[in-house]
C-alpha cells in the first residue's frame, strides 16, 4: 500500500489544497520533517504545525481526521 504524506504548506498554497482533495481519507498522513514545508516559505518546519494541518483537514472532509490518521500510522505501522 501506500500513504501521502501533507505538509503545513498546504495550508497556503492552492497547488497543495489541490492535490490534498484527491487523496483518500485512508491514505493520509501528516508530517513536518521537510523543513523547507512549513505554512509560510520563510519559516521552518515544527512539529506543532501538525496541529493546525490536521485541524484544517477535519473541517475539509467534514471528518475527525485526526482519528482517522491515528488509524492510517497503525495501518502503516504494522505493513
Amino acid at each position: 500500500g501506500f500513504f501521502f504524506s501533507i505538509p503545513p504548506r498546504m495550508l497556503t498554497d492552492e497547488s497543495f489544497q489541490k492535490i490534498e482533495l484527491l487523496i483518500p481519507n485512508q491514505k493520509v498522513l501528516t508530517e513536518t520533517d521537510a523543513p523547507f514545508l512549513a505554512k509560510e516559505k520563510d519559516q521552518t518546519n515544527e512539529p506543532k504545525n501538525v496541529v493546525e494541518t490536521v485541524t484544517f483537514l477535519s473541517k475539509r472532509r467534514n471528518i475527525n481526521m485526526e482519528e482517522q490518521i491515528e488509524k492510517n500510522i497503525k495501518k502503516f505501522l504494522s505493513a
